[in-house]
């Protein structure tokens, strides 16, 4: 498939593009911290991709600016970001694997379950829902305090990445629900 240039140079576009920029500079400078001025940056660096993530959206829906590219590479960024975060903070808060399986454990599900109930009766969850943007909204505050902050087996550590989990599971089985919903009403039109 191509796309245009005003496609590929939209501003909610960009913004992904930069977003996934940050990726690499991020991990370089998060697991090189030395200095508190470190952490700063990294902080920066995190902040940034994350007010990115709610502008990208914003702008594309309040400009007119929702485009085909924009539908596939912002989720993809998304969850490049948001596995590469999790995976990187492992690093000093090893809970955060619990994390990343929710991930994983949901993101194949949407791939493969979706993809099958797609296929069989052209239905498919809407982009966002409610849990999944709450478990994301928490998901990234608490990261940033996490990368911010020293708090590497402290309760106040503990008490978030559990926070982030069980609102993750809950946006998991949510999606999960909807999916199988879907799942019987096409069986039940298909059988009818």
């Amino acid at each position: 498939m191509r796309y245009s240039k005003k496609e590929i140079f939209s501003i909610p576009n960009i913004l992904s593009y930069i977003r996934l920029a940050l990726i690499p500079i991020f991990v370089h400078v998060y697991l090189n911290v030395e200095t508190a001025s470190f952490h700063l940056i990294s902080t920066c660096i995190l902040a940034f991709a994350s007010i990115s993530d709610f502008l990208d959206g914003k702008i594309a829906r309040s400009f007119n600016m929702i485009t085909d590219l924009g539908k596939i590479l912002d989720p993809i960024a998304d969850k490049i970001y948001q596995f590469t975060l999790a995976a990187v903070l492992m690093y000093h808060y090893p809970l955060m694997g619990i994390v990343i399986a929710i991930m994983a454990i949901e993101d194949a599900m949407l791939l493969f379950f979706g993809y099958y109930v797609y296929a069989q009766y052209q239905r498919h969850i809407p982009q966002a829902k409610m849990p999944g943007k709450i478990a994301s909204a928490v998901y990234f505050v608490f990261t940033i305090f996490l990368a911010a902050f020293d708090l590497t087996g402290s309760i106040v550590s503990t008490i978030m990445i559990a926070m982030m989990t069980i609102l993750m599971a809950y946006a998991c089985m949510s999606y999960g629900l909807e999916l199988f919903n879907y799942y019987k009403q096409g069986k039940a039109i298909g059988n009818g």
